[in-house]
């Protein structure tokens, strides 16, 4: 047999393998759902952030089960939502954005926005407050248990 013979029998069972890998694969996300929604999540933890009644600009909330964290979601607007976290009792930790504390502040020489000094994310009306960095660190109290469904948490720090 030549080696063009040999080389192109490989080719072909190479190809054949790849094709039937790839069927196995897609088989597997069909049955499994996995890669075919943007939301499917089963379990959704959501709720508001916010400092003595003022939303939480943007920042994390993060779940830890066993001193490591599980799950975590973005705050927007005081807003968040957690998919897919672990069932059973959680730490929380929640930050800011810019890791401070009270209203976001305009850094010195800053241009555009609000006036030096004043606050990015709003005034007094819209609130725009960085949760107190006591709830950044593990260990600070804050616990919840998970069920798993939809559920609903508010979460009003104190400063």
């Amino acid at each position: 047999m030549s080696p063009l013979a040999i080389y192109s029998t490989r080719w072909i069972c190479l190809r054949h393998f790849g094709g039937l890998l790839l069927l196995a694969f897609l088989c597997t996300a069909l049955v499994t759902g996995t890669g075919c929604s943007s939301s499917g999540a089963r379990d959704v933890v959501s709720g508001k952030v916010t400092v003595s009644g003022q939303n939480v600009s943007s920042g994390q909330i993060k779940f830890l089960k066993d001193g490591k964290e599980a799950a975590m979601g973005p705050i927007l607007n005081g807003d968040y939502q957690i998919e897919n976290p672990p069932k059973g009792e959680v730490d929380v930790v929640i930050t800011g954005q810019l890791g401070g504390e009270g209203p976001l502040k305009r850094p010195p020489g800053a241009v555009g926005g609000a006036k030096e000094g004043g606050n990015l994310q709003g005034d007094a009306k819209s609130g725009g407050v960085n949760p107190p960095p006591k709830y950044g660190m593990p260990n600070n109290g804050l616990k919840f248990t998970v069920t798993g469904g939809k559920q609903k948490k508010d979460w009003d720090l104190t400063p």
